[in-house]
């Protein structure tokens, strides 16, 4: 692929990116066991001179750390460190074009939501293009932008390994960006099996230091488990960082046994990160922490168990300056736990634990916390089991002394198959005395029809600003022979001058074979002040209808709209409309969207996608797809993204697909077209 302006064509190749991922995955028997000899790559198609004479040496990195000595110290290249890293992210690649005045960045994935910082400050407003992966993001909806510092900040963290490109203009000049290092992966998993894996990996980024090539890392992972004999088994895991410098600070140790026998079993584990490693994602263990954790459980009768656990946690941290390169310990925590059970006759079972723990800050005064818990668990007569417990809090050290004391009692019964019945009682004695009850039914007046049901709860908090309460009823009732579906709700909170109230209804309605109906609706209704003689009704209640008809086996119809729809909890002020069909005939798959959402502010958006799928014969399959996203209202803009794949597959024995994508931006502001390009490529060999 080269950079160049293609004929016939006004637009121009301005930032575009490139992904290949290359995937050998041998089986190592019929039991699908497989090691898998994995690599992938991403790059800007303005570095592709660079990546090309680099990727000839790959398989030397392992034996050539020296290229990474150009590293500042104490900076990680390896992506999964990435994301326990905070600050202000830069990106990976940027460019600009001398023609339009376009710039374009692009940041790897994080883990975090930025903020990621322009090569250029103060973008010009309305200039900017945000796009994830290939669609296109809403300013205010999926991000914000500080037009002055020139930092963008997602609303959803960014993946690992994602991309996301951001093209804008600018009034002012390139800006020295905090240096949070975005890299390239490249992984070579040497061996593996289901007991262990040796991996290699290493980390291309642009040089910060300004031209030559790209720096390098690599790091050496193993990990492994043995089995000593048939009830021992012994895991050792070493994450080395080949970088340089101080390497118990990058590197990383897991070890661990884990022994059992006839009455009881034994673990016993210490693992240790440095506060610059850079590999918590694959060895599971944080950075800068060590840990030493011994657990004994036994069982001398069958009534009679007990269990022991003891744990010294210390948090390490850089050294101070001119104190050595080693880390030092900024705290520590020692905890120690002791548990009993004892099953006596008649149902009777007593349970009984103490937790002591004790944390000190360097230089600083320990603290020590212990909890004593005893509970009495007694079975009565008609299903019915009675709790009584008893907590005590005692914190002694550096904040002084404090106290609190909690007893409880609590039963649940089951008197018959159709009745079930719950409640609890807590009183909490200490800095800020309370009473807590809760009362819950269900019911099911029809033992053959389990589907319906009632459900009744009241939870009441009693606390000397007043009283806090939570009062539902639910009714979930299947009829005509489970075709029609209903359920409805209404809840109530209360709480020292504030009321809600809210309501749900939904049903779903199998009106024949081939048609399906589904509707919900949310009622959302609040009264601010306790005084007050009515509430406000908002305009954020909820409507929704769903249909779909099938026909046919092949052949499926979707349609259906929703007023103010729920996501994740958060009522969204918008109407959304959708439509699909999906429908197979022959080696033919089809399937359509069109959704449309209109935030009632004059601003709207669609996305419609198609795919067509076309089995060409047992082995061979060919994907075609398009996915259009509009903006409409205060900023327009949009863009479609085509698709086209092909994948051949040969028994067990080989694979091979290749994909590529076109993303096609509509003009936004004073921006340029500018397309958007991408390859894969998976290769699978098994054995």
């Amino acid at each position: 692929m080269v950079n160049q302006k293609p004929r016939n064509s006004r637009s121009r190749w301005v930032g575009s990116e490139f992904m290949t991922n290359v995937r050998l995955q041998p089986i190592a028997n019929r039991d699908d066991r497989r090691r898998c000899l994995q690599r992938t790559l991403s790059f800007n198609h303005r570095f592709w001179n660079i990546f090309s004479a680099i990727s000839g040496g790959l398989a030397i990195f392992a034996c050539l750390p020296v290229l990474g000595q150009g590293i500042a110290s104490g900076q990680s290249l390896f992506t999964p460190a990435v994301s326990t890293l905070s600050g202000i992210a830069s990106a990976a690649f940027s460019s600009k074009d001398s023609a339009t005045g376009v710039i374009t960045d692009v940041f790897m994935g994080n883990g975090s939501t930025g903020p990621f910082m322009l090569s250029y400050s103060e973008p010009q407003v309305g200039s900017q293009l945000v796009v994830l992966n290939g669609r296109l993001l809403v300013e205010g909806n999926d991000y914000t932008l500080n037009y002055t510092t020139g930092q963008i900040i997602l609303k959803q963290p960014l993946p690992n390994g994602a991309l996301l490109r951001v093209s804008y203009k600018s009034f002012g000049g390139k800006q020295q960006n905090s240096n949070m290092p975005s890299a390239v992966p490249l992984q070579w998993q040497l061996a593996g099996n289901q007991h262990g894996w040796l991996r290699l990996n290493s980390m291309l980024q642009s040089n910060t230091t300004g031209g030559g090539l790209p720096e390098v890392q690599t790091n050496l992972q193993l990990h492994g488990v043995t089995a000593m004999g048939t009830a021992s088994q012994l895991t050792a895991g070493m994450f080395v960082d080949l970088h340089g410098g101080n390497w118990l600070r990058r590197s990383g140790v897991v070890l661990g046994d884990k022994s059992a026998w006839k009455g009881g079993n034994f673990a016993l584990q210490m693992n240790r990160a440095g506060t610059q490693f850079n590999q918590s994602d694959a060895a599971g263990i944080s950075a800068g922490q060590q840990n030493m954790q011994a657990a004994l459980n036994l069982q001398p009768l069958k009534q009679l168990s007990f269990s022991l656990n003891a744990q010294d946690f210390q948090q390490l941290g850089a050294p101070p300056a001119g104190r050595g390169a080693s880390d030092v310990i900024s705290s520590t925590r020692q905890q120690f736990s002791g548990a009993m059970n004892l099953q006596l006759s008649g149902g009777t079972q007593l349970q009984g634990q103490r937790n002591v723990n004790t944390t000190a800050p360097a230089g600083g005064k320990a603290e020590t916390v212990t909890q004593d818990n005893v509970n009495l668990v007694q079975q009565l007569p008609g299903h019915t089991t009675a709790t009584a417990g008893y907590t005590a809090n005692n914190a002694s050290g550096g904040a002084g002394n404090s106290y609190t004391q909690t007893s409880s009692l609590s039963l649940t019964s089951q008197p018959t198959s159709q009745l079930q019945l719950r409640g609890s009682f807590q009183n909490v004695v200490g800095v800020t005395p309370q009473n807590q009850e809760s009362l819950g039914v269900g019911y099911t007046p029809i033992s053959k029809v389990p589907g319906l049901n009632l459900n009744l709860s009241d939870d009441e908090q009693f606390i000397p600003s007043g009283v806090v309460a939570t009062r539902a009823v639910n009714v979930n009732a299947p009829l005509l022979n489970n075709r029609l579906k209903i359920a409805a709700g209404v809840s109530q909170y209360l709480a020292p001058g504030q009321s809600l109230y809210g309501s749900s209804v939904s049903a779903m309605a199998q009106i024949n074979r081939a048609v399906s109906l589904q509707g919900d609706m949310q009622l959302r209704w609040q009264q601010l002040t306790s005084s007050a003689s009515s509430g406000t009704m908002p305009a954020s209640n909820t409507y929704g209808v769903n249909l779909a008809v099938q026909p046919t086996q092949s052949i499926k119809l979707t349609g259906g709209f929703t007023r103010n729809p729920v996501t994740n909890g958060q009522v969204m002020r918008a109407l959304q409309e959708n439509v699909g069909l999906n429908a197979t005939v022959g080696a033919l798959s089809l399937n359509t969207n069109v959704s449309l959402q209109d935030l009632y502010n004059g601003a709207a958006s669609d996305v419609d996608t198609f795919s067509l799928s076309l089995k060409l014969s047992p082995y061979d399959s060919l994907q075609t797809g398009l996915q259009a996203n509009n903006l409409f209202g205060g900023v327009s803009g949009g863009q479609q993204t085509y698709q086209l794949g092909f994948t051949h597959s040969l028994g067990n024995i080989f694979d091979f697909s290749l994909a590529a994508t076109l993303t096609v931006h509509n003009g936004m502001g004073q921006l340029n077209n500018q397309p958007d390009y991408g390859a894969q490529a998976q290769l699978g060999l098994h054995f």
